[in-house]
């Protein structure tokens, strides 16, 4: 399995523990961001880094992925556990992905494979 395999299997969570979604190319699949009409991949619901009034997409939060200053931004993690990067706007963060370039990504995607 090479590690692009290992990152579309991967997991997204909250430095407070909370699970924000899947980086399973499935636009069926509940759990995945890829899937844009599920919870993760939401505008409104609190759990979506989606979501910029949330505590994890908001300018705001300590915990947020798009706020600049935040500290405690959510992490990437592959198939097997391992830490991959920070999702965070924060440029002092080591080993970070810029939220933006991250939904540009997640949304180009979804345009070339349907």
């Amino acid at each position: 399995m090479t590690a692009w395999d290992k990152l579309l299997q991967g997991r997204i969570v909250a430095q407070d523990g909370h699970f924000l979604g899947n980086l399973i190319p499935d636009e069926f699949d509940p759990n995945s961001l890829f899937n844009e009409f599920g919870v993760y991949r939401s505008e409104t619901d609190d759990r979506s880094l989606f979501n910029e009034f949330g505590p994890y997409g908001d300018d705001f939060s300590d915990l947020s992925a798009c706020n600049a200053w935040a500290d405690k931004p959510p992490k990437i993690y592959d198939t097997e556990g391992n830490f991959i990067a920070h999702l965070s706007a924060n440029r002092d963060i080591p080993n970070r992905i810029d939220p933006a370039r991250f939904r540009q990504w997640i949304t180009r995607f979804d345009i070339a494979n349907r």
